[in-house]
């Protein structure tokens, strides 16, 4: 039984998008809506701030019951991601 997880479209070995790998970058309707170097609090947001944004102002409210058991692909991967919180939550 192989577990989901999150690949990076730019990999060679990605899955095509498609029912069973669902594309959550910008511009899907799970995208994250913080950028890396926009000012917050007074300073640019790094890779950690906006997905430590999205995991407590968006993932809350965010209904991912139908990405249970889905590969989730964006353009992260390896680093961390946005969907590395989405694919937990989802799979919970």
């Amino acid at each position: 039984d192989r577990k989901p997880r999150v690949w990076n479209i730019r990999a060679r070995n990605c899955p095509p998008i498609g029912p069973d790998a669902i594309f959550c970058g910008r511009g899907s309707p799970y995208g994250n809506p913080f950028h890396m170097g926009a000012g917050w609090n007074g300073r640019p947001m790094n890779r950690n701030m906006v997905c430590d944004r999205f995991e407590a102002e968006i993932l809350p409210d965010m209904d991912v019951s139908h990405l249970r058991g889905k590969d989730l692909i964006c353009y992260c991967k390896p680093l961390r991601c946005h969907c590395d919180a989405i694919l937990t939550k989802a799979n919970a």
